[in-house]
């Protein structure tokens, strides 16, 4: 009978990991952060407010009902333009206040977590690991 948990084991680990008894080498980890970078995320700057309520208007959607709205001046139907526009202006400035504070809501949530360094030890499949996990 094939054991395919061993199996599937082996194929996940043969490509990544020499040994999957030991784990990585202190060269080998070093050699892959040298590839691939370290495990963390890149803090962006922080847009204004402005920037980040106009870049709303570059949605397909909005820019369309912009179009109709122009086409609509063209045509002299000023209310439908300006019933266009109102919606537009309320779309809009109904996601940037949801945007904005989902942003907050992640920033407060950053804040939570503490800016440390910790180890830990687990056992998967009856094989101890060393896993190192960095909070910022």
């Amino acid at each position: 009978m094939v054991d395919r948990k061993a199996d599937t084991k082996a194929i996940i680990l043969t490509p990544t990991i020499k040994n999957p008894y030991r784990g990585l080498t202190y060269d080998e980890v070093e050699s892959r952060r040298r590839v691939h970078g370290t495990n963390e995320f890149d803090i962006a700057p922080d847009e204004t407010l402005i920037m980040k309520y106009l870049s709303q208007f570059k949605d397909p959607m909005i820019v369309l009902l912009l179009v109709s709205a122009l086409v609509s001046i063209l045509m002299k139907q000023f209310d439908d333009a300006f019933s266009i526009t109102m919606a537009i202006v309320i779309v809009v400035t109904v996601a940037f206040i949801q945007e904005y504070r989902s942003e907050k809501s992640l920033e407060e949530l950053k804040k939570l977590m503490p800016p440390k360094c910790r180890w830990y030890l687990f056992f998967m499949y009856s094989y101890a690991h060393l896993c190192y996990f960095k909070y910022f």
